[in-house]
């Protein structure tokens, strides 16, 4: 099976390019967003499905049903993985749909960089199996 929270690591690296090569530093930043969202959400996707007896749906609807079952069902970290995947949606969707990014409260450096420790945190919470 594919260690998805490796696109978490990939995120770092999306994030070192952009203060390597400041002409690259917008598009690495939305990339990174966008990766840290994505591997911490198929993390905790694999997680609740494989230890917790989740049943995914393997559609689009996947990425808002899997918080509000963590928040329904989840045990005692559901309520902060729930709040923390939908808020890496929120970024991750801006990133890469919106030309400018609307959540402009946060800074797209600090928004990346709050992208990675959230998505870090969501690995945490849910352990690879032993």
């Amino acid at each position: 099976m594919f260690a998805w929270k490796q696109f978490t690591d990939i995120a770092v690296c999306l994030q070192e390019v952009g203060e390597v090569k400041p002409s690259l530093l917008e598009a690495a930043s939305r990339c990174a967003v966008s990766r840290a969202y994505y591997g911490a959400f198929r993390h905790a996707l694999n997680y609740a499905k494989d230890v917790l007896g989740y049943n995914p749906t393997a559609d689009v609807a996947e990425h808002k049903e899997l918080p509000d079952w963590y928040r329904d069902c989840g045990g005692s970290n559901g309520k902060e993985i729930a709040r923390t995947l939908a808020q890496l949606r929120i970024w991750r969707n801006d990133c890469d749909y919106n030309e400018p990014i609307h959540h402009q409260a946060i800074a797209l450096t600090a928004m990346t960089e709050q992208s990675i420790q959230r998505s870090k945190k969501i690995i945490e919470l849910c352990p690879d199996k032993k």
